[in-house]
């Protein structure tokens, strides 16, 4: 999953807390890019990410602009998932199959 987006100043939980989170929730990895400059008052504060499906950063960048290169392991998906079957324990019944 990727996700562009303009986070601003000062928040910058969005990606150093919540973008971890879910991709460990989703058990997927999260490709997180953001926006690192100025524009009139605004001040984007960068910190893109590669994010692992566990919730681990794989890459991180600092507030300043940089290009990463990183590596997906589908197999890491695989081995979370089987680690961490919560999705395992769906009630389907209950909301009907999708």
């Amino acid at each position: 999953l990727v996700v562009p987006t303009g986070l601003m100043a000062p928040t910058t939980s969005v990606a150093t807390l919540l973008v971890p989170a879910r991709a460990m929730e989703n058990q997927i990895h999260l490709a997180y890019v953001n926006r690192c400059d100025t524009e009139g008052d605004l001040d984007y504060v960068g910190l893109s990410a590669l994010v692992g499906p566990d919730g681990g950063e794989l890459l991180r960048a600092g507030p300043d602009e940089e290009l990463l290169f990183g590596d997906v392991d589908p197999a890491a998906v695989a081995e979370v998932r089987a680690e961490q079957s919560y999705m395992d324990d769906r009630r389907a019944d209950l909301y009907g199959h999708r």
